[in-house]
């Protein structure tokens, strides 16, 4: 491991495996990451750590050393440098970080981080910015689309020190808009800083127009050995909440039936809410399989609860989140997730869930934004605290709070396109049909969003995300409704959106009855 020790502006020593080396090839006139694009092309083959000269004796080594892999990128900073401002145009979850875990974001710092060599040369001819803040999140932002795993690592420290920081002057923020974004957001960021805070930034909003957006042409792609899967017998279970879907279910079944390595269980919670009812899977006892099939029949229908039901029965090592209506073709496909899982080391992965003739468009193994809770595997040791958050049921986004729950603890969310599912979106079934939606309809002054969204952007995203999501509601709605008195329409368009703000409270507080 190289480890190059700065004060912001350049490299103050450099150290090997502990001991210090020269500084060679190195112009005092170049600007910081130059410098270190210096050292890595020196040791190409080498983890690089960077640190300020505070932080020498703080840094984990011994973490670095056992954790570290060649595609991630780590970072840690308790004030990042591109502050909260970047959420009127960043909608993902990768800006409300918690500081506490592990979590994956393009948001970096100079005060400590590490970055495979070879990895950060590849942005030598695009990346070279003065200050050494922005060049670190330029290459994050960038490189988490190619597939480099950026995340804020707090275990880098063994014990903290603050460090005064400068953030990013609005001119900067302007440039990372124009350098990283389309052209559009430099104008949704200059209306929702006059909107919400009063300011008016008409010469950065054209500071920002002369910039180019940065374009990369490369990939990052981590080392996977497709024939090694280190568990001896591994074990999985495979949810499925199920309604109305007899056939698709049995399809889907069978597909199951011919995987190289079998589930150990298939929990389906079948739901009717027709209380006189009985089930109709007929096939499960009728017919033999290869893997024990718990059955459990109700009459209280939604997703989130049948999920919760079948997340109290599992006994594997895994756990194949799984929708009713989707199809295998690659007999070979959980053979290669737990292979993927096991030599990527992550706990999660999203299956790339496609309908008939669908393109993908991800030709790299990325970190997802979203999680699919009908086209996922998880580690079953992280999901023992964790639940379908009932807030959710019959509405929108459990999935992608779900998602979020597991980024709470540490985990990250992995999407890999090679792993493909067929969606057959049945016209049948669902659960999201309800009391909710007519209520929704009945009421004198509709929510806008749905409660449901408003629930998970209040829970998981920051006042200038949802601040920002809520500008682009209102700009994109206007052509899809009736009033076109812009004036008449923003008052009504606050009304709704304060009923959804309502509603989405109301929804936190509902008193769920007993399965």
């Amino acid at each position: 491991m190289i480890e190059v020790k700065h004060n912001g502006y350049k490299i103050i020593d450099l150290y090997k495996n502990g001991r210090r080396v020269e500084l060679s090839g190195i112009d005092n006139n170049q600007t910081l990451i130059n410098q270190i694009y210096v050292v890595a092309a020196h040791h190409q083959d080498e983890v690089l750590l960077w640190y300020q000269e505070r932080l020498q004796t703080c840094i984990n080594r011994e973490y670095i050393l056992n954790n570290f892999k060649p595609h991630f990128m780590w970072s840690y900073t308790t004030l990042p440098y591109i502050g909260c401002k970047i959420g009127y145009v960043e909608d993902s979850p990768f800006i409300n970080v918690d500081k506490s875990v592990k979590y994956s974001t393009w948001l970096m710092g100079s005060d400590c981080g590490v970055i495979h060599s070879k990895n950060l040369l590849k942005f030598r001819h695009t990346v070279n910015d003065k200050n050494f803040d922005f060049a670190l999140n330029s290459i994050a932002k960038l490189g988490m689309a190619v597939g480099l795993w950026c995340y804020s690592v707090p275990q880098l420290l063994s014990n903290r020190v603050n460090i005064k920081h400068k953030t990013a002057s609005i001119y900067d923020l302007y440039r990372f808009i124009a350098l990283h974004y389309k052209k559009r957001w430099l104008v949704l960021f200059f209306i929702n800083l006059l909107i919400y805070e009063k300011r008016l930034t008409v010469l950065g909003c054209f500071y920002g127009v002369v910039f180019k957006k940065r374009k990369i042409d490369f990939s990052v792609l981590p080392t996977v050995d497709n024939t090694n899967i280190k568990t001896t017998n591994p074990s999985i279970d495979v949810i499925i909440p199920t309604m109305g879907r007899k056939t698709y279910l049995y399809n889907f079944l069978k597909d199951l039936k011919l995987q190289s390595i079998l589930p150990t269980k298939i929990i389906i919670v079948e739901q009717n809410p027709d209380k006189t009812s009985s089930s109709e899977l007929d096939y499960i006892y009728n017919e033999t399989w290869p893997f024990k099939i718990v059955h459990k029949f109700i009459h209280k229908t939604g997703a989130c609860n049948a999920r919760n039901m079948a997340l109290d029965l599992i006994t594997s090592n895994y756990v194949f989140f799984a929708d009713d209506d989707i199809r295998i073709n690659d007999t070979s496909l959980l053979q290669q997730a737990l292979v993927y899982l096991q030599q990527l080391g992550t706990n999660v992965l999203n299956f790339a869930c496609l309908q008939l003739n669908e393109i993908d468009q991800t030709k790299v193994i990325i970190q997802w934004a979203a999680f699919g809770s009908g086209c996922s595997i998880v580690n079953a040791g992280v999901l023992k605290t964790l639940r379908f958050n009932m807030a959710f049921e019959h509405g929108y986004g459990e999935d992608v709070d779900f998602g979020m729950q597991l980024r709470r603890i540490g985990e990250d969310i992995i999407y890999i396109s090679q792993l493909k599912l067929l969606h057959l979106k049945a016209p049948l079934g669902g659960f999201r049909a309800s009391n909710l939606k007519e209520n929704i309809k009945n009421t004198a002054l509709p929510p806008k969003p749905s409660p449901s969204i408003m629930l998970f952007r209040k829970l998981h995203h920051t006042k200038t995300q949802l601040l920002g999501y809520k500008t682009i509601l209102c700009l994109k709605y206007y052509k899809h409704q009736h009033i076109k008195n812009p004036i008449a329409y923003l008052k009504r368009f606050r009304k709704r959106w304060q009923v959804s703000e309502s509603m989405a409270q109301a929804l936190i507080h509902k008193k769920q009855k007993p399965r």
